[in-house]
């Protein structure tokens, strides 16, 4: 089945017209219940700028327990403008695209440094990381201003609702920005953000949306016409996940192994690493480890065991980690042109490391043997 893509302006304005009942509707539907989330219960914009930027890309349980350690640790943003970078990225550690979490203490300082936080999603949008519809939601749930949000949840409704197929780029997006800033202005923008949120993660989900229990069911043209799963229109096929092979090495020295840090600029930035590399063509695992380990290190080593491959997936490729364990030959050490350390294996817990790092130490060595020894270098204050 295929979709007239040519003119969307009679479904856009139909949709429009009826805006005035899908938030009488949709509102109703919200207050008789919601997730309880806990973001809901504060209108304290440093608490609610936090969770928007977890959110992003990441979903709502998996942000949960990490939303609630961050504020246990840093319950202000005063406390985060003088947090180190390490500390923040170890409590980020798991939660991907890491840049999120080396943009937070600038932020932060920048907030201080101001003496609070701008009022307007305009203002809040000049900071690294806070988009159109991150500053939105933290403007109309922090301070009621009726600003609207358009993440990909909106934009599912929306599209649903009105068996509506923006054009592409901006005049697409133009449209449905335009949809979602006329409804905040119907009832409480707040409310309204979070209702059109909750419909689009609870109900109109991606596949199998929950039609029979959503309270737009009548006034969806999608369902009507028995769409509902060609809207929004997929994006065209990606190309096959490309997939790397990366050796690793544990290169051990009297209980210690060696890591360095990857530069702030890079993928994985600010985060702890094996030292290692990709393969290139027509190498095998060992010959890029040596190799890798004499161009970065200065260093020969000895390779005392191989262990199983390890994979992890990243949003555009894939990698296939390849640990050894090594002892360097000779008396030369490690010469790193990035900052480096060697670590015993109680301090994994006190470092920020990739997940597919962290996948290797649990290949290698035992989880409860590492847990029993990592322990973090802070402890969270007293409520």
């Amino acid at each position: 089945m295929s979709l007239d893509t040519a003119r969307p302006e009679p479904a856009f304005e139909e949709l429009r017209r009826g805006l005035p009942a899908i938030v009488r509707l949709l509102l109703a539907w919200y207050r008789k219940g919601h997730r309880p989330l806990p973001w809901r219960e504060t209108a304290d914009p440093y608490a609610l700028w936090i969770s928007e930027i977890m959110l992003q890309q990441t979903q709502v349980n998996t942000v949960i327990p990490y939303y609630e350690r961050f504020l246990l640790r840093f319950p202000t943003v005063g406390a985060l403008a003088t947090a180190r970078q390490e500390e923040v990225l170890k409590l980020w550690e798991g939660l991907g695209y890491y840049k999120r979490a080396r943009q937070l203490v600038p932020v932060a300082q920048e907030v201080v440094r101001r003496g609070g936080w701008p009022r307007t999603a305009r203002e809040l949008s000049q900071f690294p990381g806070i988009g159109r519809s991150t500053a939105g939601a933290i403007a109309s749930f922090a301070f009621g201003a009726r600003e609207p949000i358009l993440d990909g949840n909106v934009k599912r409704v929306w599209c649903r609702l009105g068996a509506f197929v923006p054009p592409e780029g901006a005049p697409g997006e133009r449209l449905l920005w335009q949809l979602s800033a006329e409804a905040v202005r119907r009832s409480d923008p707040a409310q309204v953000n979070q209702a059109l949120m909750e419909l689009g993660a609870t109900v109109c989900t991606p596949r199998t949306p929950s039609c029979p229990a959503c309270p737009l069911a009548r006034r969806c043209l999608a369902l009507e016409r028995g769409q509902t799963e060609l809207y929004p229109q997929s994006p065209k096929a990606r190309a096959p996940r490309r997939i790397v092979d990366v050796s690793v090495a544990i290169v051990m020295r009297e209980g210690r192994f060696f890591v360095t840090r990857r530069p702030d600029d890079a993928l994985l930035g600010g985060l702890w690493e094996l030292p290692g590399g990709k393969w290139e063509a027509d190498e095998d695992g060992e010959a890029a480890l040596h190799r890798e380990l004499h161009e970065e290190l200065g260093i020969r080593v000895r390779v005392e065991a191989e262990y199983p491959v390890v994979r992890h997936a990243y949003t555009h490729f894939s990698v296939r980690l390849h640990p050894y364990l090594c002892r360097i030959v000779g008396r030369k050490n490690p010469v790193s042109d990035l900052p480096s350390r060697w670590i015993e294996r109680r301090e994994i817990g006190a470092l920020a490391f990739p997940t597919g790092t962290l996948k290797v130490f649990s290949a290698v060595w035992p989880p409860a043997l590492r847990a029993a020894e990592a322990a973090p270098d802070w402890e969270a204050p007293g409520r």
